[in-house]
């Protein structure tokens, strides 16, 4: 193992809104839909349930996974980058320029092998609004 992790370098890759994050998992486990930027034919996520308690638990768990990572890098001294997906998005030559760096190599970047779209509607935006809003709450109450 310890040759593996000293020829290694790893990538955590997360959302800094976790309840967003959740969200999205939670939708993607309950319809089988694994990409954000299509909808799956027969699909209709407008009707997909979303309970309070089922986000509060996955962000809770999303949490304690980065966590496990973290530790996991830093008493193992592994090379690792940390990166929010919101920073890939906005700027993905820098986020790729930062992996690069770290593994001592250049990347080239094409911004023509780079496609952003924006997500598939999943309907329910003012349940999911308010959803959003009460969890948000709950998270930083507890």
């Amino acid at each position: 193992m310890a040759q593996i992790i000293d020829k290694s370098t790893f990538v955590l890759i997360e959302r800094s809104d976790k309840v967003d994050q959740a969200i999205s998992l939670n939708l993607a486990v309950k319809n089988n839909i694994w990409s954000s930027y299509l909808e799956k034919e027969g699909s209709n996520s407008e009707e997909c349930d979303i309970k309070e308690q089922e986000i509060v638990d996955i962000c809770y768990s999303i949490i304690d996974q980065n966590n496990i990572f973290e530790f996991f890098m830093v008493d193992s001294m592994a090379s690792s980058v940390k990166l929010l997906y919101e920073d890939i998005v906005a700027n993905p030559k820098s986020c790729l320029d930062r992996i690069a760096e770290k593994l001592g190599k250049p990347i080239p970047y094409m911004a023509s092998n780079v496609i952003i779209k924006k997500q598939a509607d999943t309907g329910k935006t003012a349940n999911k609004t308010k959803l959003l809003s009460e969890v948000r709450s709950r998270l930083i109450s507890a």
